[in-house]
């Protein structure tokens, strides 16, 4: 089995020598390194590995972000020149090693069945006390188990993305960052074999300074990209501009204290297998914890104003986004109504010219005669016209329910159009709306989950004309993430979104017990899938949108987070699939109010006596108001008060 490392690299010489040496020690076969203009000394230790036949080693000097490009090439080199087996992308700054400390690297790889083709790799942010030089390795030798708002709160994002290995292929593609490709991931390593990155990324103020501004500069000289305001590199870029970056790299360290206090609540765990193995090149210059005191507090007090700014940047872009909509739609109906006012301007005209003749008419005695037994002749008319309305309503009813008690039986074609189901992947249920410009999105912020479970994507299309589009989206989607299959319905007939359940009874009966539900006008977070996952139980449905309801049914207020609800939306939830297992969920739900499933989910789950509650997670909701939007509203009131007179 062969072994072969990409990386690429820029002005990381207090690490790159070690970094290299750690993964030749732990088996590696080859090193295909290529260095982005480095004026530290990085190229030159590099060089040296290269002299030696160790390091296969390329030279890229330009300052942009390309690493993509640069290490897909990378890693097809290795497959097509070098013959590997497995390739690990890696950066200057990550120690791959075996969970199980007793193997190498290669031993580990040696033990992973190459079917599966890739998989990622967690990545363990390695932290400690700062310091103004220094590689660190003996000093930052605790694993980050910090929850994201603790993070947030000394102005970190989030832990670091994954990693991906994948077996050698002349035809890979690496994603920016190293965090996914394109070959599929068809399993998981055995447990024996799991792998794991310990991350250096803040070893020095000195380091970080330069890593921070390199970045910084990149992006700058990369017009074609343009980062959200948001961006962690960029963010921290104006810092160093500003001056503040120093506060900035002090606060996002543990305090003396608060080391203590998490090693012993298992906030930070104590990790010394690469200190013991590895000298640190650079010897660390501390910073007093004592005198620095005052400058961590200012880098968290910065951190709370980037949070605040973060949100207030958030209300704005809804803001504007919201009254775009509204003068779009205001125009449109400045448009209607002048439309409509003609047209009643023609009415009142020509209703004024048949009334002139109606009334010459009416004046003859014979037709007053005609008039009035015409009148009595159509009063039994009317009953019966009101009892055929009346039989033919129940009679659409009926027919209504046997098409939904046919559908729930799987009355439907299911197709497999993208990679095969697993069994442990997380069923995702969506009905597609239409918003056809939305699939694209979709489809990559499922793929771009950092859950470690597949997830499988089950579609509905209500509408047969939008059928091909669906189908040629599905067919040039190219994995690199989470989305492991995609299933499809295209259905004759629009059933709204009460589609879902028929697809939550086909997955009940295949043993499925949970799964999430969700809406392609819903923007969702990387951590999406797990935060639903954490809330899913038994004789429970977990959501983002849930509210409470004190009066009417839009006299109503959102539900607090962990809390059980009156009401949650089937866009974004998980449910227990149990709900849909007596075909009354379907029968007893009238046609008019068959569209509005969610209202309908959460009064028949209370009536079964399950949790309704409140999910904490993050969703931004995209939706066009059009005139069906303004129906539904009213027609929600009037569920909602129907429900209530039938106590449900």
């Amino acid at each position: 089995m062969k072994l072969v490392l990409t990386l690429m690299v820029r002005d990381e010489a207090d690490i790159i020598g070690v970094m290299i040496q750690h993964h030749l020690d732990q088996g590696v076969d080859m090193i295909i390194a290529t260095d982005n203009g480095s004026v530290d000394g990085t190229r030159e230790i590099l060089e040296g590995y290269a002299e030696r036949g160790l390091v296969d080693l390329r030279h890229d000097p330009v300052h942009r972000k390309q690493q993509g490009r640069v290490v897909t090439q990378m890693a097809r080199d290795a497959a097509t020149l070098h013959s590997a087996d497995w390739v690990i992308n890696a950066d200057a700054d990550e120690f791959w090693v075996p969970v199980d400390a007793s193997k190498t690297l290669k031993e580990a790889f040696s033990g992973i069945d190459p079917a599966i083709q890739s998989f990622t790799v967690d990545v363990v942010d390695m932290t400690g006390p700062p310091a103004s030089e220094g590689t660190g390795l003996q000093r930052l030798v605790y694993h980050d188990r910090r929850s994201i708002p603790e993070l947030n709160a000394v102005g970190l994002h989030a832990p670091s993305t994954h990693d991906a290995a994948h077996i050698g292929d002349p035809e890979i593609e690496v994603v920016q960052g190293n965090h996914l490709v394109s070959l599929a991931s068809l399993g998981r390593p055995d447990p024996q074999n799991e792998i794991e990155v310990l991350h250096f990324p803040w070893r020095s103020w000195k380091q970080f300074a330069t890593k921070v501004g390199n970045a910084g500069r990149a992006y700058l000289d990369s017009p074609e990209l343009t980062p959200s305001p948001n961006h962690h590199g960029m963010r921290d870029y104006r810092r160093l501009v500003e001056g503040t970056l120093y506060f900035s790299y002090l606060a996002r360290h543990p305090t003396p204290d608060e080391i203590e206090a998490g090693v012993a609540d298992g906030t930070f765990v104590e990790d010394r297998r690469i200190a013991v193995a590895h000298d640190s090149p650079v010897a660390d210059s501390p910073i007093d914890a004592a005198a620095s005191a005052a400058d961590v507090a200012a880098g968290r007090t910065i951190a709370g104003l980037d949070r605040d700014l973060k949100a207030a940047r958030e209300t704005a872009s809804r803001v504007e986004a919201q009254a775009a909509s509204l003068g779009e739609e205001l125009a449109a109906a400045r448009a209607d109504v002048e439309e409509k006012s003609r047209l009643v301007g023609e009415l009142h005209a020509r209703l004024a010219q048949e009334q002139a003749l109606v009334h010459s008419l009416q004046s003859r005695k014979v037709v007053r005669a005609v008039d009035g037994a015409a009148r009595i002749v159509a009063r039994p008319r009317r009953v019966v016209g009101r009892m055929r309305r009346d039989i033919r309503e129940k009679a659409l009813e009926r027919t209504w329910h046997r098409q939904l008690v046919r559908a729930a039986r799987g009355g439907y074609r299911l197709e497999t159009l993208y990679g095969r189901p697993a069994g442990e992947a997380i069923p995702v249920v969506m009905c597609l709306w239409n918003r056809r410009q939305r699939f694209a999105e979709v489809l990559a912020e499922l793929d771009g989950q950092t859950t470690d479970a597949p997830i499988r994507l089950m579609l509905w299309n209500n509408n047969p004309a939008d059928d091909r589009f669906y189908r040629d989206a599905i067919a040039s989607f190219t994995r690199a993430g989470a989305l492991a299959s995609i299933e499809y319905v295209s259905s004759p007939m629009n059933y709204g979104g009460i589609a879902r359940f028929f697809l939550a009874r086909h997955l009940r009966s295949t043993g499925v017990g949970h799964a999430v539900f969700l809406d392609d006008d819903e923007v969702i977070p990387v951590d999406f899938i797990d935060a639903m996952r954490a809330a899913a139980a038994d004789r429970s449905i977990a959501g983002y949108w849930a509210f409470t309801i004190v009066g009417s049914y839009w006299e109503r207020k959102p539900t607090p987070d962990g809390e059980i609800a009156d009401y949650v939306g089937t866009g974004g939830c998980i449910l227990d699939l149990s709900i849909a297992d007596d075909l009354r969920f379907f029968t007893e739900l009238p046609r008019r109010y068959a569209f509005l499933e969610d209202l309908w989910m959460s009064w028949y789950a209370r009536r079964l006596g399950w949790s309704v509650r409140k999910v904490d997670t993050d969703i931004h909701f995209v939706l066009e108001e059009t005139n069906q939007f303004h129906t539904l509203v009213t027609l929600k009131e009037e569920f909602y008060r129907y429900l209530q007179e039938r106590a449900v």
